[in-house]
């Protein structure tokens, strides 16, 4: 509090406490609503209105202990479900109901999504990515045939510069001898004649592209690069400016695409894809699809770190389908992390998984509301877990003979009035108030209000 400022009122403080009552009425079904509106606000328990409010979202009605979240109550309440038929159901259904709540979430994150499989979930956003980089090929291609066509119609490259280029960059590397002859030849015949077409151009960077690509040896594919590298450079042969403006921005673009590659693990698995061009005209799916998601999004690795899954929701942005594959792909892990044998739904596994991907989950729910409610479902799967550790207080021995004393004093005295056998009395009354305990349980607006 600001020095000299007049400290908060009683009447200010109330109304607070008004203000927070109604904004959590409004969560409530109505019959909730209006019980706790018209209830003393003293007497309101905010916490437990607050946890049924976020248990209803998700279809879920909480009992007295789950709201109120007395371990004690909760292991009343578990051992007494056989004692109330309705208690019982509502317990067994928790499962059933956090599975639908997150299949809810799913629909409505991901609502052109029909399926939970790992491939398809996966090669969807790979075909998203491999069809952003042929639009980027495509454009720098385009680059290099204006610069072809401002140039007479051959590239203005110094083709004896390129392979002297290529040459010092494969020995300074011990590359020379695992150089590709198909490539190294036509580089050396366009050097002989002292220029190169953009066919030739084009060609070379693609099969350069699939040396990187497929093949199995590290050195040559090391060398292939080189080679691709020093391409994209293009030494030129000529001084004129605006073929060097041009060259400069066909560079450019290329050089930025290569960027990107590197710099995005999920981009660059997707664009060095293995399969031939009859494969993907079959419809055949990229190697790895089905370890997709998990490898650069919600997996613990170094390629799925927050940064890098950042990088490529940023790249997805535009594509609403793989933005929604993958957010359907990490709901479906986190489906995987809480089932149990029985089909239970373990919190403590989504609950681990929910923290562990923590930021991550910024991202790739980022402006979604279904970040909070898959939060929220995780709160409820606590809450309404009953097997949790109890702890109680022992009662001494001498204090038990004492006690056991005095109540059978008692009790002799009140069968000596009534001629009614103690046992009948205690177990009418018990009965009842066993009755009264069982059903305030369940009732409407469990633990709302305190006692």
């Amino acid at each position: 509090m600001a020095e000299g400022a007049p400290p908060k009122s009683v009447g200010a403080a109330g109304a607070d406490v008004k203000s927070r009552i109604s904004e959590v009425a409004s969560r409530l079904p109505e019959n909730e609503a209006q019980k706790t509106l018209s209830a003393d606000p003293n007497k309101v328990n905010l916490e437990a209105a607050e946890r049924r409010a976020t248990a209803n979202k998700f279809g879920i009605d909480l009992t007295r202990g789950e709201a109120k979240q007395d371990l004690s109550l909760l292991g009343d309440e578990y051992n007494a479900k056989k004692e109330l038929p309705e208690l019982q159901e509502r317990l067994q259904e928790r499962s059933t109901k956090l599975f639908r709540g997150l299949d809810d979430i799913k629909e409505r994150t991901a609502p052109d999504i029909y399926t939970n499989d790992k491939v398809e979930l996966g090669q969807r956003v790979i075909d998203s990515l491999q069809a952003k980089d042929a639009e980027l090929k495509t454009v720098i291609s385009g680059l290099y045939k204006q610069l072809e066509d401002a140039n007479a119609g051959s590239l203005p490259i110094d083709t004896g510069g390129l392979l002297n280029n290529i040459n010092s960059r494969l020995q300074s590397k011990m590359r020379s001898r695992y150089a590709p002859s198909e490539l190294m030849d036509t580089i050396r015949d366009a050097a002989e004649r002292g220029g190169m077409s953009f066919e030739e151009f084009e060609n070379l960077r693609s099969i350069a592209a699939e040396e990187i690509r497929s093949s199995k040896d590290g050195n040559r594919r090391l060398a292939a690069s080189i080679i691709r590298d020093e391409l994209e450079n293009m030494p030129l042969s000529t001084d004129n400016a605006q073929i060097k403006a041009l060259a400069d921005q066909a560079r450019k673009a290329a050089k930025e695409r290569f960027t990107l590659i590197e710099k995005n693990p999920a981009y660059k698995a997707a664009v060095r894809d293995t399969r031939s061009a009859a494969d993907l005209a079959s419809g055949l799916e990229s190697v790895g699809a089905d370890k997709f998601l998990q490898q650069f999004v919600y997996g613990d690795t170094k390629q799925a770190s927050r940064a890098n899954v950042h990088r490529l929701m940023n790249e997805l942005r535009d594509d609403q389908s793989s933005l929604q594959a993958l957010r359907a792909g990490t709901i479906e892990h986190l489906r995987e992390k809480a089932t149990r044998s029985g089909n239970e739904f373990g919190q403590a596994g989504y609950n681990k998984r929910i923290a562990a991907l923590n930021k991550k989950l910024d991202q790739i729910f980022a402006n979604d509301a279904a970040l909070q409610d898959l939060r929220d479902l995780g709160d409820v799967a606590l809450w309404t877990e009953h097997n949790r550790p109890l702890t109680g207080a022992n009662v001494t021995e001498s204090g038990n003979v004492v006690m056991q004393g005095i109540k059978k004093m008692a009790e002799e005295g009140i069968q000596a009035k009534t001629g009614v056998p103690v046992g009948m009395i205690k177990g009418y009354f018990h009965g009842k108030k066993r009755q009264t305990e069982l059903r305030k349980m369940i009732e409407p607006g469990a633990g709302i209000i305190n006692d």
